[in-house]
């Protein structure tokens, strides 16, 4: 998904110019809050999903927080502009009941097992959302491929028989085979699962969602010795991706590739080389194995911005 340039993204101020800090979106000088949500109206865009595991959910979280948009809770989900997929907690055990409130903004709760030696409190994977007046943001947690394609069969029927379409969609699903450590086994299964999905992103694209699939990115290998295994893992898994989605290439949907440059220019100079920017980013390189740094972040982020703003 190359960034390039259109009169809305030209027009923005010079680059070294000083805004107030409040005002700052994710680089001094690039988009305002008010300017980035001036943007989406002008393209169209008030609802955006994100379908898929953590690292597309950092992405998320970080486009809400600086487009300072709210967390939608159980409560107000009823009232928010979400998407027409059901939301459906996995059955519940006492522990995890909480999540399930009326002010928790877990909008659905899939109970996280704990691993081994991990004595705290019990924790889940939540699907999220966060809106304000004319726009709302929403990630679905689906790392299992049947909920996934579930989903997706939902909001594909609800756009073709209803016109109840989200403006774009953002899917990632693959890492579940990669940590599995089996893709040589099951890339068949995986390969199935991304053709019944480009059958259901059509009748979307059809309608005008602009489909975005986020390729899978390297993990870090500082401090999990099979990643090295999951990154070869990684250089099938991508081309199977991109074959499945060709036939619809233009016509709606386009593949993000362009983020794991700045996924691996992050693990090869703070990572490997150890050339830290913050003490956080040594944090991250320590405790991380799937996920990046939030100037990484902050530049996924920027991506998605430009792609929805048709920079």
């Amino acid at each position: 998904m190359p960034v390039g340039t259109s009169e809305q993204c030209s027009s923005l101020p010079h680059p070294l110019s000083l805004q107030p800090v409040a005002e700052r979106w994710y680089r001094p000088g690039r988009h305002t809050v008010a300017g980035a949500r001036r943007c989406l109206r002008r393209q169209g865009v008030s609802r955006v999903l994100f379908i898929g595991h953590s690292r597309l959910r950092q992405v998320f979280e970080r486009m809400s927080a600086h487009l300072r948009l709210p967390p939608v809770t159980r409560l107000d989900a009823r009232r928010a502009a979400l998407s027409a997929a059901t939301f459906r907690d996995l059955p519940l055990q006492p522990g995890w009941v909480h999540f399930a409130t009326a002010n928790s903004t877990c909008l659905e709760v899939w109970p996280k097992p704990n691993a081994d030696g991990y004595d705290g409190p019990p924790r889940a994977w939540c699907s999220l959302a966060a809106a304000a007046p004319g726009l709302t943001l929403e990630f679905r947690w689906r790392f299992a491929l049947k909920g996934f394609l579930s989903t997706l069969a939902e909001l594909s029927s609800a756009c073709a028989a209803a016109g109840d379409c989200v403006d774009v969609l953002l899917l990632t699903q693959g890492l579940h085979y990669l940590v599995s450590g089996s893709f040589s086994s099951t890339s068949a299964v995986y390969a199935e699962t991304l053709r019944r999905a480009a059958a259901l992103l059509k009748p979307m694209t059809a309608r005008g969602t602009r489909v975005v699939w986020m390729l899978e990115q390297p993990s870090n290998t500082r401090n999990k010795h099979d990643a090295e295994g999951m990154n070869d893992d990684m250089t099938v898994l991508a081309p199977l991706a991109r074959e499945s989605l060709l036939e619809l290439d233009g016509r709606g949907v386009w593949v993000w590739s362009s983020h794991l440059k700045i996924v691996t220019d992050f693990l090869m100079r703070s990572c490997r080389a150890k050339m830290y920017e913050t003490a956080a980013d040594e944090k991250v390189c320590d405790d991380e194995i799937y996920h990046v740094n939030n100037a990484s972040l902050d530049r996924m982020s920027d991506e998605v911005m430009d792609f929805m703003c048709g920079c």
